[in-house]
């Protein structure tokens, strides 16, 4: 495939981790491991060739804990304009995918009250062990999320929207980065590219 830049082999967890706990395995790959408190892990991985660029990882999650709400989650911290937001797929008791690009829009336990229209209920949960391709297309009027080739949430960024993503925030805007709830994750590809002109 033309234009992918692999971002995963730059990634140097005592540098870049933002939370959590992180770790680079003998073949590459990155690995969250489960923090003792139960609380979000993130870590940046690079930054967009562009403001409208393509954005891929490959993981799987090894086991996500019950602690709290008993909700794991693995997700993909990218930026849309001037505004920071992540892709979650949700992955016990029910498998939710969706964008969140602030507490005010973040209600992914309350599936037929949420506020948040890009939330979307799956037939099946994330399976254990089982390796799964997200991507995420931003682009000026809309960003779209992807789980193994299948459109499952589409966001369309509002001007000057509020800006709290609160633990999995990343302190610079405009980086990439992936992160996880308390879950063990293993990503093994994460790669980005430019779209249109700008390749």
């Amino acid at each position: 495939e033309d234009g992918w830049t692999d971002l995963l082999a730059g990634v140097k967890p005592p540098r870049d981790k933002v939370t959590g706990t992180w770790l680079k395995g003998l073949l590459g790959e990155l690995s969250c491991v489960l923090p003792t408190d139960g609380l979000c892990a993130t870590i940046v991985v690079g930054q967009p060739p562009a403001d409208e660029y393509d954005v891929r990882m490959v993981f799987d999650v090894e086991r996500a804990t019950r602690q709290g709400y008993g909700q794991g989650e693995v997700c993909l911290v990218f930026p849309a304009g001037d505004t920071q937001a992540r892709f979650g797929l949700w992955c016990l008791d029910f498998y939710q995918i969706g964008f969140v690009w602030d507490r005010a829009h973040f209600k992914p336990f309350d599936v037929a009250g949420s506020n948040n229209p890009t939330m979307r209920r799956q037939p099946e949960k994330l399976l254990s062990n089982h390796k799964y391709t997200a991507l995420v297309e931003v682009r000026r009027e809309v960003v779209r999320g992807f789980v193994d080739g299948k459109l499952v949430s589409e966001w369309r960024p509002e001007p000057g929207a509020a800006n709290d993503m609160a633990s999995f925030a990343l302190p610079e805007r405009r980086k990439l980065g992936v992160g996880a709830y308390q879950s063990v994750v293993h990503f093994t590809k994460i790669e980005v590219r430019a779209h249109g002109p700008e390749k």
